[in-house]
């Protein structure tokens, strides 16, 4: 997909031709090939990560899936413990940099009813502070009645 240089022409070509970028981003959970969450499996309850994710105990099973996931316990996708300043604050400066570093021109928020309000307004605050015009949309995955 290239680097960061190549997602800032990207962007450029891309205004260039009055368009604009919104990226896909999920703040829910990681993947569990994330640098937090494969210190956690590393180093267990040592890690200086250990309150990044809601684990119930330690070490961290895959196969019993001991600690909190998307989904019906999906072992590549654990869940952030967003209650976790360090983790909103990580997750708040992503949001800032892909704005102001790369020129993208918002977000669509995959699961956004997966994760507190209170992060959201803080996100949205973050956001529109970085471009007062940007574009978030919410996913919200519910079965239709």
């Amino acid at each position: 997909f290239g680097d960061i240089e190549d997602a800032k022409e990207l962007v450029k070509q891309c205004h260039k031709r009055n368009m604009k970028i919104v990226l896909d981003a999920v703040f829910n959970h990681s993947g569990d090939d994330f640098f937090a969450f494969e210190d956690i499996v590393k180093n267990g309850d040592s890690s200086l990560y250990k309150d990044w994710y809601l684990v119930d105990s330690y070490p961290i099973d895959k196969e019993r899936v001991n600690y909190y996931t998307f989904a019906n316990n999906v072992y590549t996708m654990p869940k952030f413990n967003i209650s976790n300043k360090e983790v909103t604050q990580y997750l708040l400066n992503v949001a800032k940099f892909w704005i102001d570093e790369v020129g993208v021109d918002g977000w669509r928020l995959d699961v956004c009813d997966e994760v507190d309000h209170d992060f959201w307004r803080a996100f949205k605050k973050t956001v529109k502070e970085a471009n007062h015009n940007a574009i978030i949309v919410g996913e919200i995955m519910h079965e239709a009645t």
